[in-house]
């Protein structure tokens, strides 16, 4: 209790100058868990007694920021602060303590009168709780407040694992059971409030595989992507030694092990792995969350491609194009930006271009170019995830793939933090020179010119607007038809 108590000064602190709304207001939940664990506070959760309207708008006009809704069934709001994030919520039931008996898990059933908060003079007798809230939060155990905590509201299924792995927390057994028995359920509700936990649970800063494994076990991972199921067991050929599902989560453990340290080679480019990892897109997911989600995915269609060749060898020709087509509806469900699916599109198709590029040593810088050209903004992330997937694979010529891999990785990311002309070559000449030039109409033809010219740039073949006519026009007499589409 004396941890909590310590705590609540620094909530004092984060919510100085908040005005009293009087009456029935709490604290509730994730706030005081994270006081009681000493971690630092950036959501606050409201329970006031319905209607909410009149705290909301006291909120809205302190805080300068409108209200928006976020949970449609227990018609929360949330303000967005300077600092920090407040949702209110009605009470659920009709006091307290029938509130914190339908929350989800017994380290989230706390509750102090707002009032006290302020005040900075919380006493123990100040504090509603879960019998088992303080006990759980010092053991570090995940446990359900009831068993009709994850029939409520099946996203708690979910959360319950992002909760695990960011509290370090180990769910009990019978919070186990019930994930399994509940999986099914979290397909009842929305996919942007599955996105939202899936989010937050990759973007933590280890992700444990024994935890996905667990969500795996319970049938939770196979509600999210379904296809995915297929990878258990499905055996693969000498370049790896373990069936795919088991490669995916070492590629899992070899990923976090090199955003904890790169190789030799690329330490120097440090700073620009780290920021690019850091970056959001448009939707608000982190660069890492998706690079962790598309190698979780990355091998998804290897079990609907698998051959067993006439010479013995085991083949997944396509698997990365037809892995893409398989998740590519689950990404529209869970509601991912477009930008969001673009990136994640790229990177499930192209996670074996370093893997063919490495045979090349020196790397061409026509390969270099295509790379870069190709991945874009994900440059960077999928030189990790390709160094991840070749030292997951352990087959029997791992080392000196390993060490390829390196190596090309360390060319293109030169290339792409330096942003060199063979990254970035200078357009020469643009679609309507070329089209003038060559006499085409718009469409596709202009396009595949373009990038030959680009091509060559970087290459160092051409440099200058003259040299650019001279070489397509020597293109075009040479495979005019093919480029032009016939």
């Amino acid at each position: 209790m004396r941890r909590l108590l310590e705590g609540m000064q620094e909530l004092k602190v984060l919510l100085a100058g908040l005005p009293d709304p009087g009456g029935e207001c709490w604290v509730v939940g994730g706030a005081l868990r994270d006081a009681w664990l000493g971690r630092p506070v950036h959501d606050i959760d409201l329970a006031v007694p319905d209607p909410i309207s009149p705290v909301v708008e006291l909120l809205e006009r302190h805080t300068g920021h409108n209200a928006h809704t976020v949970n449609q069934k227990f018609a929360s709001a949330r303000i967005v602060a300077n600092d920090y994030e407040i949702d209110v919520t009605p009470l659920n039931g009709d006091s307290i303590e029938a509130d914190l008996r339908r929350r989800d898990y017994c380290i989230n059933a706390l509750a102090v009168p707002l009032s006290v908060v302020l005040s900075g003079n919380a006493q123990p007798r100040d504090v509603i709780a879960d019998p088992n809230a303080l006990d759980d939060l010092e053991a570090g155990r995940l446990r359900l407040v009831s068993a009709a905590a994850l029939t409520d509201d099946p996203l708690r299924v979910l959360r319950g694992f992002r909760l695990a792995a960011q509290l370090q927390m180990e769910p009990d057994n019978a919070c186990r059971e019930a994930w399994r028995v509940h999986a099914a359920d979290l397909r009842k509700t929305s996919g942007e409030r599955q996105r939202e936990e899936l989010v937050r649970w990759f973007s933590l800063g280890q992700l444990d595989t024994g935890l996905l494994q667990i969500c795996a076990d319970a049938g939770v991972l196979w509600q999210l992507f379904p296809a995915l199921s297929d990878s258990v067991g499905c055996t693969q050929n000498h370049y790896h030694h373990l069936d795919v599902w088991d490669h995916t989560l070492l590629a899992l453990r070899q990923l976090d092990g090199l955003l904890e340290q790169l190789p030799g080679p690329l330490v120097e480019f440090t700073g620009a792995f780290s920021q690019a990892m850091a970056m959001q897109l448009d939707g608000g997911a982190s660069v890492l969350a998706l690079t962790r989600l598309s190698l979780l995915l990355h091998d998804v269609g290897k079990p609907a491609t698998r051959r067993d060749e006439a010479n013995g060898y085991v083949s997944f020709i396509g698997h990365q194009k037809v892995g893409v087509e398989l998740v590519e509806e689950d990404f529209r469900r869970l509601r991912f930006s477009s930008a969001e699916q673009d990136f994640l599109h790229r990177m499930i198709h192209e996670h074996l271009r370093l893997g063919f590029y490495s045979d090349n040593d020196p790397l061409p810088a026509k390969l270099i170019y295509r790379f870069i050209r190709t991945l874009g903004n994900a440059t960077l992330p999928q030189l990790l995830h390709s160094l991840a997937d070749c030292a997951a694979a352990l087959g029997s010529d791992s080392e000196e793939s390993i060490q390829r891999h390196i190596s090309a990785a360390r060319q293109v990311a030169d290339n792409y933090v330096n942003d060199s002309h063979v990254a970035r070559p200078p357009v020469l000449l643009n679609g309507e020179e070329i089209m003038r030039l060559l006499s085409l109409r718009p469409g596709p033809a202009v396009g595949r010119y373009k990038r030959a010219m680009l091509e060559a740039t970087a290459e160092g073949w051409i440099s200058s607007p003259q040299d650019a006519r001279e070489f397509l026009a020597g293109l075009a007499g040479d495979t005019g038809r093919e480029l032009n589409g016939g």
